[in-house]
Parts: structure tokens; C-alpha cells; sequence
């Protein structure tokens, strides 16, 4: 697959498109070369452009004749790489699929139409225009690394744990290229020595063999270093450093997903609101840096069977925040070992943004090729169809003992092509 050189589509959105979105549109086109596409659109949107938007936008040398409010559902035939969310109306009734399964990032600019009929609305939408200026800064570097999320649908892709007694280097990611695999999830779950997130040199090089490989990173799985409903801050604050490198490190890559176990890695459930409420305070202040990014974190089902623990559990929890920032990622051999399909196919929603692919018995957690267990790929393929799902199929399967990667990376592609049948 050529992951190189595709021109990317950006969509901004805000309440109106009659202001803010319609003048990042405009900045977009003027700076940029033909290598990316700018549209704007709105979840309310007016009748007509604010007045002080065109005055701003002849100012900047734009015809604003070409530029008129649409609404998003407007554009709902069109594919999109990034979606652009500006004020908190936008994040909170942005549908949650559109075609191309795109990035999505937030920008919290207040909507400069609230000073409409003061003395200063002028100097509020030329402080909005500004702040708009300074975001694309960091927006010019984000753009440079992503991948077309498109070119990956109902792609397959495979965990780099199949290596995880190796330092991950070229060599991994070109054999799964040579197996037909189009996308790794970088994994330094088990070992750190595998990928540490925290070298930035060995990020740059893995970023730049998978460009060669002509892979995608789709995903990187963070390490579980501490516990987020701990009471000790220390511990809390441990697991939430992994993050953070986890996040910097997946912009580099142009990874979508960020995967975690925050959800279900809790002991501290025998004071449940107690251990939820710190939980809570860990997601809010995670939201401010993933909606910033072009990643979001994947919040990953455990096969616990214990109160609090339940996939349901981590639904309910994070339906709160915003899905800019959240997102889920189903493993297919939890869900086999916890017997809790059903609440997922309930309750996942159009929020599934990335999958752990693997089979097992029921009853150990042996990441296994699909067919080689008793996961029902039919009834995964049915939850794929009814949340829309459109993005990478990426198989998390375990090193094994008896086979070499290179006949475990054949038998899962096998895997994937039963599932295919299915979808």
C-alpha cells in the first residue's frame, strides 16, 4: 500500500460555520499547497456568513463569495482525514462516524458571536482569527505525520508483541509487510526493552522503517505502570506519565489510538465511588492533552469478571468524556473469556476505534490466530457492520514456542481472511 505523498482531507467544524471554521478554512487555503484540502461546515449552521468573518477574510486577500454556512451532515458522502472540532457545541454533536474514519482534534476557541452587539466585537473575532493563526502552527507539524485513515480500512494489521523479546527494528516491521500486513500496533506492554516510548531516537527510527516498509502505524499499546484508581497520587501519577510519553510518542508515529487498560486495571473497587471519582480526575486532565493531539486513547475491555470491572463498567465511566479524546478498543478474546459480547454489542456504540483481534478457548488468554478457538467471527463481524466501524483490523496474537512469527504471521492472515468472509 502507498502510505506516502496522499493528500490529505481536513474538515473543520464549528457551531455555525459562519465564523470560526469557515476562517481556519481560509487560512488553511492560503498557506497550503495543493498537498492538502480544506472544507468547513457546521452542526447548526446560519443562513449566512458573520459579517465581521468577511470583513476579515478580505482583509486576508479571500474571496468570501466562495465561502458559504453547510451543515455536516451535508458532507455526509464525503471521506475526511481530520476532523477539526472548534468550540464545545461542535465536539458534542459532531457525529460520531464520518467516512474516512478521521483523526479528530479539538480546538476550545469560544465562539466570537457572543459579543455580537458590544462595543467589542471587532477586537473578539480578531483575538478568535489570532488564536486560529496560532493553532496552525502545531497543525502544520501534525498533518506532516498522519497516514490517510482510509487506506487502512478493514485492513489487516498485527501487534509487534508477536516480538516481544526482541528490540523492535526494521526487520519486524518489513516481515509483516512481506506477510500482506498493511499496519502494525507498536507494543511494548511486556517488555520495555521491546519499544520505550520515552527514546525518542528509536521512535524517529521506527517511524521512518515503517515509511520504508510502506506500514502504517495504526496503534501503540502503553504499559500498565501504575493505577489510576489508586489512592496514592505517586502510583497515579506513574501510570499517568506512561501516557503521556505514550501520546507524544504516537504523534511522531501517526498512530490514531493510543490503547490502554485504565479502565480495568482497578484494585481499589471495594470503594468504588472513591476509586471512580479519582479515575474520573485522571481521565479530565487526559482529555486536555488527547484532544489537542490527532490520537486519541483506546480504553480496552478486561476479562475480569468482577464487580466494577465489566465492560459495561468502562461505558458507563467514560461516557461522560468527550469521544475527541476517548474511544474503545474491543479484544475479541476478553470479551470470549469474560462472556460479556452482549453489554459490548449494547453498549459500545459508534465509539469503537480500534480492535485486538485474537482467539482463545475461553478460559486462557492465548492470544491465538482467528479459527483456532471458539471466538464466534461471525457475530464479530456483525458487531463490525452494525457500529460502522471503519478502520484497521489489527490482530494481537502471542509469540508461541512451536511456530515461528513468520508461521504465526501466515496463520493469522489466515484468520483475517475468515473474518473477511464474514464481513
Amino acid at each position: 500500500m502507498n502510505i506516502s505523498n496522499q493528500p490529505l482531507r481536513v474538515l473543520f467544524v464549528c457551531t455555525g460555520n459562519a465564523g470560526r471554521s469557515q476562517l481556519a478554512q481560509a487560512l488553511g487555503m492560503l498557506q497550503n499547497n495543493e498537498s492538502i484540502s480544506f472544507e468547513s461546515a457546521g452542526v447548526q449552521p446560519w443562513k449566512a456568513l458573520h459579517p465581521m468573518a468577511i470583513k476579515l477574510m478580505r482583509e486576508l486577500g479571500i474571496d468570501d463569495k466562495t465561502h458559504f454556512p453547510k451543515a455536516v451532515t451535508a458532507l455526509a458522502d464525503r471521506n475526511f482525514d481530520v476532523v477539526i472540532t472548534i468550540g464545545d457545541p461542535a465536539r458534542r454533536l459532531l457525529p460520531l462516524r464520518i467516512n474516512g474514519n478521521p483523526h479528530r482534534i479539538h480546538w476550545d476557541i469560544n465562539d466570537p458571536a457572543d459579543a455580537d452587539g458590544t462595543a467589542a466585537s471587532e477586537t473578539v473575532f480578531r483575538a478568535t482569527l489570532a488564536q486560529i493563526e496560532h493553532r496552525f502552527s502545531q497543525l502544520w507539524n501534525q498533518l506532516k505525520q498522519i497516514y490517510p485513515p482510509s487506506l487502512l480500512r478493514d485492513q489487516p494489521g498485527i501487534n509487534s508483541g508477536l516480538w516481544h523479546d526482541e528490540i523492535l527494528n526494521e526487520s519486524h516491521l518489513a516481515l509483516a509487510a512481506e506477510g500482506g500486513f498493511e499496519a502494525m500496533e507498536i507494543s511494548p506492554y511486556r517488555s520495555r526493552e521491546h519499544f520505550d516510548v520515552r527514546d525518542t531516537k528509536h521512535v524517529q527510527e521506527i517511524r521512518r522503517a515503517a515509511d520504508n516498509a510502506g506500514l502504517a502505524i495504526w496503534s501503540l499499546h502503553s504499559r500498565d505502570e501504575g493505577d489510576l484508581t489508586s489512592p496514592d497520587a505517586a502510583v497515579r501519577q506513574k501510570q499517568m506519565d506512561e501516557l503521556f510519553w505514550c501520546l507524544d510518542a504516537a504523534d511522531t508515529l501517526g498512530a490514531t489510538v493510543v490503547v490502554s487498560h485504565i479502565q480495568v486495571l482497578g484494585k481499589h473497587f471495594s470503594d468504588l465511588p472513591a476509586a471512580e471519582a479519582r479515575l474520573s480526575d485522571s481521565m479530565n486532565e487526559l482529555s486536555l492533552r488527547a484532544e489537542d493531539s490527532a490520537v486519541r486513547f483506546g480504553l480496552e475491555n478486561g476479562y475480569a469478571c468482577k464487580e466494577g470491572q465489566w465492560a459495561r463498567d468502562m461505558f458507563r465511566r467514560a461516557a461522560a468524556f468527550s469521544p475527541a479524546a476517548f474511544g474503545y478498543v474491543i479484544d475479541t478474546g476478553h470479551a470470549n473469556m469474560a462472556g460479556d459480547l452482549e453489554d459490548i454489542e449494547t453498549g459500545v456504540g459508534q465509539r469503537l476505534i480500534s480492535l485486538h483481534l485474537n482467539d482463545n478457548c475461553g478460559k486462557y488468554d492465548s492470544h491465538l490466530p482467528g479459527g483456532e478457538g471458539t471466538v464466534d467471527w461471525a457475530r464479530i463481524a456483525r458487531l463490525l457492520r452494525a457500529t460502522q466501524y471503519q478502520g484497521c483490523l489489527m490482530w494481537e496474537i502471542a509469540a508461541s514456542a512451536e511456530r515461528s512469527s513468520s508461521e504465526l504471521l501466515a496463520d493469522t492472515m489466515k484468520g483475517h481472511q475468515r473474518l473477511m468472509e464474514f464481513l
